[in-house]
């Protein structure tokens, strides 16, 4: 995650590349932390996406949240129907 940071820092455009962390962080984190991990990069994503465009665009400020809002969504209901997952 550092080094996605630093390059976000350097060039706001690589703050797509977070779509695959939203879903490393749930596999790999207890669901708070999960949450608080998806939550903190798409932040972190809208500033700096706003570093892009002269003034606020509205797309930027909805396209973040909606896709991690969709990234974690995706991955509880594929967890949740993973064999051997409780209900």
């Amino acid at each position: 995650m550092g080094v996605w940071v630093v390059l976000v820092v350097l060039a706001p455009s690589f703050g797509w590349c977070a779509v695959p962390l939203f879903y490393t962080g749930p596999r790999t984190l207890p669901p708070r932390a999960a949450l608080s991990l998806a939550a903190l990069l798409t932040t972190f994503m809208v500033v700096t996406q706003q570093r892009l465009v002269s003034g606020v665009d509205p797309n930027l400020l909805i396209d973040p949240p909606a896709v991690a809002a969709l990234a974690i969504a995706v991955f509880v209901h594929m967890d949740r129907q993973a064999p051997g997952s409780g209900p």
